[in-house]
């Protein structure tokens, strides 16, 4: 499979669009080079587009994380993650 269409995407400083073409890719096939190019979009769009997942207290905090979680955009894995490995941040 090719990466062209990531690779465009990427080109035209459109993460959002180029995070979308990797799952895909690596829907249909699990190469590990698909999760690393995923993982490095993601933290992209995470320094640079997806706000964090913020909230006053413990329960707002949790609440905000699945809130967002709903919403189903891939681009917010990486924020969601921060959230399950740090807890309520301090």
């Amino acid at each position: 499979m090719s990466l062209e269409g990531a690779l465009r995407a990427a080109r035209a400083h459109d993460h959002r669009e180029a995070l979308d073409k990797l799952i895909g890719y690596w829907r249909s096939d699990r190469h590990p080079r698909y999760a690393e190019l995923i993982e490095q979009v993601s933290t992209r769009l995470v320094n640079t587009e997806v706000s964090p997942v913020e909230g006053s207290g413990p329960g707002a905090f949790q609440k905000a994380w699945y809130e967002r979680e709903a919403h189903g955009d891939p681009a917010d894995v990486g924020r969601l993650t921060e959230g399950m490995a740090i807890g309520y941040p301090s």
